[in-house]
């Protein structure tokens, strides 16, 4: 990085930034309390359901992690930066979250040891490392992986845990991936953003391999996993959403495609615009002399404020000191008062103690 992050060059990237800034949150921020009693309530398959969708995101999570590191060499505009430092906080958040809601769900400690130990016991979770480090050779190959995470294996996370029956009771749970849903799909702009200010990109054959490539280790994964919420849905159906996922990438990183959402995840799409907050209102990056100006005057209102309240202080001080002075004089003059006083009594016993004359005639 050789310059300074003002004047803005990139307003684009900034406002995503100043966007995932806004909200920001932590796992500590939810109530988790009545989680543990509502997974009880649910039937043995979808309490295990849940919780192995749950464990998996956590290991998704440590296994991507990598990928943004990355990123910090292969970028260099501050913008870009900016913004993936709010995917590495994000990324940590998500996965303290998905410990957390393990932690409450299972209650169990053999339950927990099987769960946490998840990426060693299950061999289709290993099949995603050996793709990231097959396909991971240069920048763009990165970026692109990064958008199939949070495209592909994000949603179909989102889709298995929203689409088990009674989950809409757990408070917790809804809010948690409220937030995280929120969180991927800026990321998802964010890597398309990355993605376009590179000028090596991959050519569309490589790109619909890579991606495609996830696609297939999704659907596997799925099938091994998820056997219970495959029958529910139906094997077509979910090969089809998921699909529609690595689709939806490959248009959004700017490759002629054309998703297809199958009907029996339209729900997926309807909880968008009640779920995920819009940008930030009225918002209109500025850059360059303007955005200099703007801060400027942002610093000088600041300034102002505390000016006032310096003034307003010190009027209050001076107001107290004088009332001070006032009391010590009005104690004065009291004391004045009481010394005339007592010169007075002091001369009437003299007067009285002095003894009388006779006059003779």
């Amino acid at each position: 990085m050789d310059r300074s992050l003002f004047p803005v060059e990139r307003p684009a990237e900034w406002a995503l930034f100043k966007e995932g800034e806004y909200y920001l949150w932590k796992a500590d921020m939810v109530d988790l309390s009545k989680e543990r009693e509502h997974v009880k309530s649910l039937e043995q398959p979808k309490r295990y359901l849940l919780n192995f969708s749950t464990t998996a995101a956590a290991v998704d999570s440590v296994l991507f992690r990598p990928i943004i590191y990355s990123f910090l060499k292969d970028f260099q505009h501050p913008e870009l930066l900016a913004c993936i430092g709010w995917q590495v906080t994000t990324i940590h958040t998500h996965h303290e979250m998905y410990c957390r809601l393990l932690h409450h769900h299972v209650n169990y400690e053999n339950e927990k040891v099987f769960f946490f130990d998840l990426v060693k016991t299950f061999p289709s979770l290993s099949l995603k490392s050996n793709w990231l480090r097959n396909n991971s050779s240069s920048a763009a190959e990165r970026v692109v992986c990064f958008a199939s995470v949070s495209g592909i294996i994000g949603w179909s996370r989102f889709a298995t845990v929203l689409g088990v029956e009674g989950s809409n009771r757990m408070s917790g749970l809804r809010e948690s991936y409220d937030k995280i849903i929120r969180d991927t799909l800026l990321q998802m702009e964010i890597s398309k953003c990355l993605y376009l200010s590179l000028e090596d990109r991959l050519d569309d054959l490589r790109a619909k391999d890579i991606i495609q490539s996830a696609i297939d280790n999704e659907k596997k994964f799925a099938r091994d996993a998820l056997s219970d919420f495959y029958q529910a849905v139906g094997y077509t159906e979910l090969d089809s959403y998921i699909q529609w996922c690595g689709d939806r990438v490959l248009r959004d990183l700017g490759y002629n495609c054309d998703p297809v959402m199958p009907s029996s995840f339209q729900w997926m799409l309807d909880i968008l615009p009640k779920r995920v907050p819009q940008a930030l209102p009225n918002y209109c990056p500025l850059i360059g002399f303007e955005l200099i100006i703007l801060i400027f005057f942002e610093k000088f209102a600041r300034w102002e404020k505390e000016i006032v309240k310096h003034l307003r202080d010190k009027l209050r001080l001076s107001e107290r000191r004088a009332a001070a002075r006032t009391r010590m004089q009005r104690l004065f003059e009291r004391r004045a008062a009481a010394g005339t006083r007592m010169q007075r009594l002091a001369e009437h016993r003299a007067l009285i103690s002095t003894p009388r004359t006779t006059m003779t005639i």
